[in-house]
């Protein structure tokens, strides 16, 4: 399992989605205020 999550990580474009949703979590959480 943590095996896939890294390889996925390792994937430039699999990469970039998890950032840009990681940054689209914490901004939605952000701006409650």
């Amino acid at each position: 399992m943590e095996k896939e999550f890294f390889a996925q990580l390792d994937n430039p474009l699999l990469g970039k989605a998890f950032k840009l949703a990681m940054i689209a979590e914490w901004l939605a959480t952000n701006s409650i205020d």
